[in-house]
């Protein structure tokens, strides 16, 4: 097929339609959509897109999207979706995420998050957290209903948090800063509800390469059944400024 489309309003409600990862998306702007390939196997041949006021409910994310604004494009004839920009909150936090083409670590190169099923490469992403971070609950990695303070840098002490390929087993690089959170890990399944197992299957495919600076208020806890009376619980308070590998 060989469809182009030009869109103006509420841009952004056609991405539950190209990903499953996406459970409800809306956002007011403008969308230029050029599609090849076939429709079982639909091929993004270029994009150019701008938005504002976008919310965004992600089956990888417990908590949904605010306040999103965007410029993104793809160039015809490249398979490189550039992210010039896209701000947004989530809860009482600001981020900011950008990808570049190519980033090199200590000499190494990252390997680009590459989408096969559209062939697209979305490079290396970079996600900046404002001054205060982000606070969250992550399930499996904390107790239900609890939310912890997270803010991210790179190892180059500019705020920021790599997120590189394979798309199976994505690797994040860099460094994140805790306080006021209990934390677990590995992460702890969760066998009634399916939201929660999603997550938890992604954050066990996750190639975790992450440096954590412990703050104020941190605590570690585990829980290990091994029958029904052979029980082992761990709980400790960790040193503000200790660092975790």
């Amino acid at each position: 097929m060989d469809v182009k489309l030009e869109l103006q309003g509420d841009v952004l409600c056609i991405l539950p339609y190209l990903t499953p990862q996406v459970r409800k998306s809306s956002g007011r702007g403008q969308l230029n959509l050029c599609l090849g390939g076939s429709w079982k196997a639909p091929v993004i041949r270029a994009v150019e897109a701008r938005f504002e006021q976008g919310k965004l409910a992600l089956l990888s994310l417990p908590e949904e999207l605010n306040s999103l604004k965007g410029d993104i494009c793809l160039a015809k004839g490249s398979n490189f979706l550039k992210i010039r920009g896209v701000s947004g909150q989530m809860g009482d936090g600001k981020f900011f995420i950008e990808n570049s083409r190519r980033v090199k670590i200590n000499g190494a190169e990252l390997e680009p998050l590459v989408m096969e099923r559209f062939d697209l490469n979305l490079g290396i992403i970079t996600l900046h957290t404002g001054e205060s971070g982000l606070r969250l609950n992550i399930p499996g990695l904390m107790r239900p209903k609890e939310e912890g303070r997270f803010r991210f840098w790179d190892s180059k002490a500019a705020e920021g948090l790599y997120i590189a390929g394979p798309a199976k087993s994505p690797q994040i690089k860099g460094v994140c800063y805790l306080s006021d959170v209990e934390f677990t890990f590995p992460p702890l399944k969760d066998k009634k509800s399916p939201s929660k197992r999603t997550l938890s299957r992604f954050l066990e495919s996750i190639n975790w390469d992450l440096k954590v600076v412990t703050g104020r208020n941190v605590r570690y806890f585990r829980r290990q059944q091994y029958s029904i009376t052979n029980i082992a619980e761990v709980d400790l308070q960790i040193d503000e400024g200790s660092w975790l590998e």
